[in-house]
């Protein structure tokens, strides 16, 4: 395994396990904690690598359960529901 994915799957294991914290320690209060765990998404952000560069954007989609990186509409309704 390779330092990029040890790195994402530890920081997003970080975020799963502080949403928990918070939500336990805040959810008698009536606050609600969420946390959306994205992975490799086409758009401008990091100078829109993913979406501009084929060998990264094939590199990453070979990592992901359904073979392609994420685009924006995947993730749109999600974020602004939350």
């Amino acid at each position: 395994m390779d330092f990029f994915r040890q790195t994402d799957y530890v920081m997003k294991a970080a975020i799963d396990s502080l949403s928990r914290y918070q939500a336990l320690e805040l959810g008698s209060r009536k606050i609600r904690v969420n946390s959306i765990a994205l992975g490799a998404i086409e758009t401008d952000f990091g100078g829109g690598a993913v979406r501009d560069i084929s060998d990264l954007n094939k590199f990453l989609a070979s990592e992901t359960a359904l073979g392609r990186v994420g685009l924006p509409d995947d993730i749109g309704s999600v974020v602004t529901n939350v």
